[in-house]
């Protein structure tokens, strides 16, 4: 998939491309992925996605209004 380029449905301009956070354990910071199916809990109370095929997720968002579009990549990211 090529880089998308959106519009904010909403305001109708272009919007700025960022990601998600993601904080684990002992602080270290890391970029969201999006998992297929329903999550599981683990033992630890977090969710189990070890075996999951995860992609890389890239967010946009509108500058005037703060509507958020994420898409998945197509690049896996384990």
């Amino acid at each position: 998939m090529n880089r998308p380029d959106p519009k904010c449905p909403v305001c109708r301009i272009a919007m700025a491309a960022g990601f998600i956070v993601d904080q684990t354990h002992g602080g270290q910071i890391e970029s969201a992925t999006w998992a297929e199916g329903v999550p599981e809990k683990n033992v630890w109370g977090g969710v189990k996605a070890k075996d999951k095929p995860r992609l890389g997720i890239v967010s946009f968002r509108c500058s005037q209004c703060g509507w958020l579009v994420n898409f998945a990549l197509e690049s896996p990211k384990r």
